[in-house]
């Protein structure tokens, strides 16, 4: 390279951050915003396309890394708040996948979700909001201001940032022991009732208000039975729109096993192959397209960015 090009080069180059690209013109560094999901899906395609080992994809870099790796310290704060209080939990949903799929976070997914039966949904919420470890951390229950009710959930929260959660989804016992036509059928009636329930929710309803009328609800779908393997079935609470069955065999639950989710062991369902195959399907093959996921990807503030970084370094528990 001649000097002149290294003296052009030194004053007008292109450089490359996790979250912005930079222009070097004349000694003055210029950010450009990169869209971040554009270049995981960039990395998602390729993978996909090559027909490469799901297993074998890169976890998370940058910001989606620090936001999964933040919302894991509030996994394992909960984690000690159930082992604290003989309340059982385990992994499910996107979290349980990605253990099994990735020993950990999906690499394109930043959030944590986790089930719990009724009787321990119903006090995790008191006990985290008067726990003695670190009162940043609090539940709350959260619905959509435009949908009430459908998407109700509870979500454990950190004040300082906005950004990070892990969800908890509420089983019922059902009382009844079906088979899978059956559970279909039943599944297909309850779906109708979420959205007759929604339908009639004015937009200023309290959470206080949907409350009552899932519990109102709930005594009109499950069975009061003293037979120790009924089905379980998710609640009525959250509107899982996408599956065609809510209902799955109380020994596919039970007694709770556990899975490495990165590097630590936790509570999971006894059978994850078959509890997965129900939920997903093809559990380990790659989806359609990665979503653009909740706050991974946004234009985080800087006082974001220094909380996530806190709790990504420190943890939660406070000593």
């Amino acid at each position: 390279m001649s000097v002149l090009n290294k003296i052009f080069t030194k004053l007008i180059s292109n450089g490359r951050l996790d979250t912005h690209y930079v222009l070097n013109l004349l000694g003055v560094k210029i950010k450009f915003p990169k869209n971040l999901y554009r270049e995981n899906r960039k990395r998602f395609n390729y993978y996909k396309n090559n027909n490469l080992d799901i297993t074998t994809y890169p976890k998370a870099t940058g910001q989606l890394r620090d936001v999964q790796l933040a919302n894991f310290e509030l996994l394992k704060f909960v984690d000690k708040i159930c082992s604290e209080n003989n309340l059982k939990y385990w992994l499910d949903f996107g979290s349980l996948l990605g253990a099994v799929r990735h020993r950990g976070f999906i690499p394109w997914d930043d959030d944590i979700d986790i089930s719990m039966m009724r009787e321990d949904y119903e006090k995790i919420a008191y006990i985290i909001n008067s726990n003695p470890h670190n009162s940043d951390v609090y539940a709350e229950y959260h619905m959509l201001p435009e949908s009430p009710g459908e998407y109700f959930i509870l979500k454990v929260r950190h004040k300082k940032c906005e950004h990070l959660f892990v969800d908890i989804f509420p089983y019922d016992i059902l009382g009844q022991k079906l088979n899978y036509e059956e559970q279909l059928e039943l599944t297909k009636k309850i779906k109708m009732l979420k959205i007759d329930m929604v339908s009639n929710y004015p937009l200023d309803i309290t959470k206080e208000d949907v409350i009552e009328d899932i519990n109102k609800n709930r005594n009109n779908i499950l069975t009061m039975s003293n037979e120790a393997d009924t089905d379980l079935i998710w609640g009525i609470d959250f509107h899982h729109k996408c599956w065609n069955n809510w209902i799955h065999p109380r020994n596919m639950i039970f007694p709770l096993s556990e899975i490495e989710f990165e590097g630590k062991m936790f509570p999971c369902p006894n059978d994850v192959k078959g509890y997965l195959s129900d939920v997903y399907g093809d559990y380990m093959g790659y989806p359609e397209h990665i979503l653009h996921v909740h706050s991974a990807y946004m234009t985080l503030s800087d006082y974001d960015k220094k909380t996530i970084e806190e709790l990504k370094n420190n943890g939660v528990v406070k000593a």
